[in-house]
């Protein structure tokens, strides 16, 4: 899942100039933000202690009135990676969920709220999201792996159902 970290350094590329009159945060004060916001989910990536890290810059970029869509998405997603490694779940699903109402052919927002789901035993959602993102990107041999394992569990979990039917 590291394709969305590249994306995040594009987004800071492109942001658009500041609106005239705007009391929000100045295009430096963004740039560093977004990139405060994608160097937290970088020490995530390298075992830092989740509880040293910080959603803070994410949430002053998503707090912006002038964000685009496309680095709002980005962000929503980063900060929910933190959120889900810290055992926030309903506010990481929250911003999975808005980063793919802003972006909803974002792939790596669907795998990870698939992740997300498959921890929740939500499996069929874990399938549906997991079914977006290989729509999206169809020659990545690790999504189609994962969605295998989702429905080995979705089997499993019925196996286990119906054995607890017989023997009651």
């Amino acid at each position: 899942m590291t394709k969305f970290m590249s994306l995040s350094i594009a987004t800071i590329l492109s942001l658009p100039v500041l609106p005239a009159g705007a009391s929000y945060l100045s295009v430096s004060q963004m740039n560093g933000n977004l990139e405060k916001c994608f160097q937290q989910t970088v020490l995530l990536h390298q075992k830092t202690d989740v509880r040293n890290l910080t959603t803070l810059a994410c949430t002053k970029v998503i707090d912006n009135d002038w964000v685009t869509k496309e680095a709002e998405s980005i962000t929503r997603l980063n900060r929910g990676i933190i959120y889900m490694a810290q055992g926030q779940y309903n506010k990481a699903k929250s911003d999975f969920t808005h980063s793919l109402k802003l972006n909803i052919n974002f792939y790596p927002a669907h795998v990870a709220l698939a992740q997300l789901l498959n921890q929740e035993h939500d499996f069929v959602g874990a399938m549906h999201h997991y079914d977006k993102a290989i729509a999206l990107d169809p020659d990545n041999a690790k999504l189609l792996r994962n969605r295998q394992l989702v429905a080995n569990s979705i089997l499993l979990n019925d196996k286990n159902k119906l054995t607890r039917q017989v023997s009651h």
